[in-house]
């Protein structure tokens, strides 16, 4: 198995977790394969980063890789930024064009956030995965190509199944192989052995395992629920690295319990911003008789985003 070019295939990943350890060795199994991969896991667990190692640890691994975001690229784009398009299929194609997943060819594409992806959107994938050709916009040709597909969420599509957002013939071809990224505040027995392997890519190698394990600030970390994952781990190394240097152990401990601190004066003010804003989409869904169309327009965003924000705060049009 070919390790991430340019990855450390154990950053972000180092676990004593027995449920991940699982998951790291059934990513390998289906690494070596083409079927289709779920990645599920809240934000910040590494999905991304997952996605990579399996295309690194493939024989695909020589090919490209088409990482797409699901939350940024614009809605209105996306059947054309996928499949591509003919030459005046639509006002401004000036020019033929070749899809992403076309771009993918001989490697893997990554689709993070599909449950973002529009119902007609997920008929046309469905059908790449069983056909493995593409039509572009506006011509009748197919295309044959070799890709591999692997997709990520932090949504239940089980739930957007259940409300008529996501295909279940879709999911049940994607859920052929499925890893979940649990979360830190499950598993805080792997928060010591990240924090190390961080400091140590920043120049640390003092203090064993167990030393460092009952450093006070260490226990401190176990403790603390990690709301941004792996991600703000890292964040929260580079922060202690400017500090306190990667050296001195017990300015580590005074400026950790800084940050500690700071921390949680954050993460209260984000629970509160995030009521208010919670409290903002109902009322202007209300307005709109639940037009979501309409949301986006009054709330300046795209109607992916307004669908975005309902799922992310369990928000739902009451039962008439």
């Amino acid at each position: 198995v070919r390790p991430a070019a340019g990855v450390d295939p154990s950053a972000g990943f180092l676990t004593a977790n027995p449920e991940m350890q699982r998951m790291l060795e059934m990513a390998s199994a289906w690494a070596s394969s083409d079927i289709a991969v779920l990645i599920t896991g809240e934000t910040g667990t590494g999905k991304d980063l997952m996605a990579k190692l399996i295309h690194q640890m493939s024989p695909r691994c020589d090919g490209p890789f088409v990482d797409i975001d699901l939350n940024v690229l614009p809605e209105a784009l996306w059947e054309s930024e996928l499949f591509g398009h003919a030459k005046g299929t639509f006002t401004g194609a000036s020019g033929e064009k070749a899809g992403l997943l076309q771009s993918a060819d001989g490697g893997t594409i990554f689709l993070n956030e599909i449950g973002n992806l529009p119902i007609e959107l997920q008929a046309k994938l469905l059908e790449f995965l069983d056909s493995h050709e593409i039509r572009r916009l506006g011509t009748t040709e197919r295309v044959r190509l070799n890709v591999r597909l692997v997709a990520a969420t932090n949504s239940d599509l089980n739930e957007a199944v259940e409300q008529g957002r996501f295909r279940a013939d879709l999911l049940y071809r994607l859920n052929d192989a499925h890893i979940h990224l649990s979360p830190l505040r499950e598993r805080p027995e792997d928060v010591p052995l990240l924090l190390r392997h961080f400091l140590a890519l920043r120049g640390f190698n003092g203090l064993g395992p167990s030393q460092f394990d009952a450093q006070p600030w260490v226990q401190r970390a176990r403790e603390y629920p990690w709301t941004g994952n792996v991600r703000q781990v890292i964040g929260f190394v580079h922060r202690l690295e400017i500090l306190a240097g990667v050296e001195d152990t017990l300015e580590w401990d005074r400026w950790s319990n800084e940050l500690f601190d700071h921390m949680e004066r954050v993460d209260e003010r984000i629970r509160k911003e995030e009521v208010q804003k919670r409290l903002t989409l109902i009322r202007s869904l209300e307005r709109n008789d639940w037009n979501q169309r309409a949301v986006a327009r009054e709330m300046g965003m795209s109607e992916g985003g307004v669908r975005h924000l309902m799922r992310r705060w369990n928000v739902e049009r009451p039962q008439d």
